[in-house]
Protein backbone atom coordinates (compact mmCIF):
# COMPACT_ATOMS: atom_id res chain seq x y z
CA UNK A 1 0.00 0.00 0.00
CA UNK A 2 1.23 3.46 -0.84
CA UNK A 3 2.34 6.04 1.44
CA UNK A 4 1.28 9.34 1.74
CA UNK A 5 4.57 10.25 0.93
CA UNK A 6 4.62 7.99 -2.24
CA UNK A 7 1.54 10.52 -3.36
CA UNK A 8 3.28 13.74 -2.32
CA UNK A 9 4.76 14.82 -5.78
CA UNK A 10 7.77 17.46 -5.74
CA UNK A 11 6.65 20.57 -7.39
CA UNK A 12 6.20 21.06 -11.05
CA UNK A 13 6.47 17.16 -11.21
CA UNK A 14 5.81 15.08 -13.79
CA UNK A 15 7.47 17.75 -15.46
CA UNK A 16 5.66 19.83 -18.56
CA UNK A 17 6.83 17.81 -21.42
CA UNK A 18 5.42 14.52 -19.94
CA UNK A 19 2.14 13.35 -21.74
CA UNK A 20 -0.72 11.04 -20.56
CA UNK A 21 0.03 7.27 -21.12
CA UNK A 22 -1.69 5.48 -23.43
CA UNK A 23 -1.72 1.86 -24.62
CA UNK A 24 1.83 1.01 -25.26
CA UNK A 25 4.20 -1.82 -24.34
CA UNK A 26 7.33 -1.13 -22.44
CA UNK A 27 10.16 -3.39 -21.12
CA UNK A 28 11.43 -2.96 -17.51
CA UNK A 29 14.60 -4.24 -15.65
CA UNK A 30 13.61 -7.44 -12.87
CA UNK A 31 15.13 -9.91 -10.47
CA UNK A 32 17.85 -11.71 -12.04
CA UNK A 33 16.20 -14.83 -10.21
CA UNK A 34 13.30 -14.49 -12.10
CA UNK A 35 12.50 -17.19 -15.20
CA UNK A 36 10.82 -16.25 -18.15
CA UNK A 37 6.93 -16.01 -17.88
CA UNK A 38 7.42 -15.30 -14.14
CA UNK A 39 5.89 -12.10 -13.05
CA UNK A 40 7.84 -9.40 -11.76
CA UNK A 41 7.36 -9.01 -8.10
CA UNK A 42 5.68 -5.99 -6.45
CA UNK A 43 8.58 -5.01 -4.58
CA UNK A 44 10.02 -4.00 -8.14
CA UNK A 45 7.24 -1.29 -8.02
CA UNK A 46 8.67 0.65 -5.15
CA UNK A 47 9.07 4.23 -6.45
CA UNK A 48 12.59 4.92 -6.20
CA UNK A 49 12.79 7.15 -3.81
CA UNK A 50 11.60 4.91 -0.58
CA UNK A 51 14.15 2.11 -1.81
CA UNK A 52 17.41 1.21 0.54
CA UNK A 53 19.61 1.93 -2.08
CA UNK A 54 20.28 3.81 -5.53
CA UNK A 55 21.04 7.25 -6.54
CA UNK A 56 17.49 8.18 -5.15
CA UNK A 57 17.16 6.50 -2.23
CA UNK A 58 15.17 9.19 0.15
CA UNK A 59 15.18 11.63 -1.98
CA UNK A 60 11.56 12.14 -2.67
CA UNK A 61 11.90 16.02 -3.63
CA UNK A 62 13.72 14.94 -6.62
CA UNK A 63 10.85 14.60 -9.62
CA UNK A 64 12.69 11.43 -11.23
CA UNK A 65 12.95 9.52 -7.90
CA UNK A 66 9.09 9.61 -8.27
CA UNK A 67 9.38 7.70 -11.54
CA UNK A 68 9.83 4.32 -12.87
CA UNK A 69 12.65 3.93 -15.78
CA UNK A 70 11.09 1.87 -18.90
CA UNK A 71 12.44 0.96 -22.16
CA UNK A 72 10.39 0.33 -25.24
CA UNK A 73 13.32 -1.47 -27.25
CA UNK A 74 14.36 -4.69 -25.94
CA UNK A 75 17.28 -4.33 -28.22
CA UNK A 76 18.74 -1.20 -26.31
CA UNK A 77 18.87 -3.26 -23.31
CA UNK A 78 20.59 -5.97 -25.14
CA UNK A 79 23.44 -3.61 -26.30
CA UNK A 80 23.36 -1.87 -22.88
CA UNK A 81 24.55 -5.26 -20.91
CA UNK A 82 27.58 -5.09 -23.26
CA UNK A 83 28.56 -1.73 -21.07
CA UNK A 84 26.53 -2.28 -18.44
CA UNK A 85 27.29 -4.53 -15.47
CA UNK A 86 24.28 -3.73 -13.73
CA UNK A 87 22.38 -4.38 -16.56
CA UNK A 88 23.81 -7.31 -17.11
CA UNK A 89 22.68 -8.57 -14.18
CA UNK A 90 19.13 -8.16 -14.34
CA UNK A 91 15.90 -10.23 -16.16
CA UNK A 92 13.75 -7.91 -18.62
CA UNK A 93 9.78 -7.92 -18.31
CA UNK A 94 7.06 -7.07 -20.71
CA UNK A 95 4.36 -4.74 -19.54
CA UNK A 96 1.50 -2.96 -21.25
CA UNK A 97 0.52 0.63 -19.71
CA UNK A 98 -2.74 1.69 -20.30
CA UNK A 99 -4.60 5.07 -20.76
CA UNK A 100 -4.91 6.93 -17.38
CA UNK A 101 -1.82 4.73 -15.76
CA UNK A 102 0.12 7.90 -15.26
CA UNK A 103 2.52 10.13 -17.39
CA UNK A 104 5.35 9.36 -19.07
CA UNK A 105 8.54 11.11 -20.59
CA UNK A 106 10.70 9.88 -23.29
CA UNK A 107 14.16 10.07 -21.51
CA UNK A 108 17.08 8.95 -24.08
CA UNK A 109 20.36 8.08 -22.48
CA UNK A 110 23.42 7.14 -24.51
CA UNK A 111 23.40 3.77 -23.98
CA UNK A 112 19.23 3.56 -23.77
CA UNK A 113 17.90 5.57 -26.57
CA UNK A 114 14.32 4.28 -25.90
CA UNK A 115 14.25 5.25 -21.84
CA UNK A 116 11.58 6.57 -20.64
CA UNK A 117 10.52 7.67 -17.16
CA UNK A 118 6.88 7.16 -15.78
CA UNK A 119 5.30 8.45 -13.08
CA UNK A 120 2.09 6.31 -12.03
CA UNK A 121 -1.20 7.92 -11.29
CA UNK A 122 -1.38 5.73 -8.41
CA UNK A 123 2.32 4.74 -6.95
CA UNK A 124 0.41 1.62 -5.60
CA UNK A 125 -0.94 -0.12 -8.48
CA UNK A 126 1.21 -2.56 -9.72
CA UNK A 127 0.98 -3.48 -13.24
CA UNK A 128 1.58 -7.13 -14.63
CA UNK A 129 5.10 -7.77 -16.07
CA UNK A 130 5.84 -10.83 -17.51
CA UNK A 131 9.75 -11.94 -17.67
CA UNK A 132 10.74 -12.41 -21.19
CA UNK A 133 14.49 -12.56 -21.16
CA UNK A 134 16.80 -13.82 -18.48
CA UNK A 135 20.18 -13.63 -17.38
CA UNK A 136 22.30 -15.11 -19.70
CA UNK A 137 24.32 -18.05 -17.49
Amino acid sequence: MASSADLALPADCPPADAVATLAAQFYRLTSPQLGVGDQAPADDWIVPHNKRKGDCAGCPERCECHAHSLFRDLADLAAARSVSPWIRRKSVALLTLSSGMGKIRRSPTAVLPSHHDWWPADPAVVPAASVVEVVAS
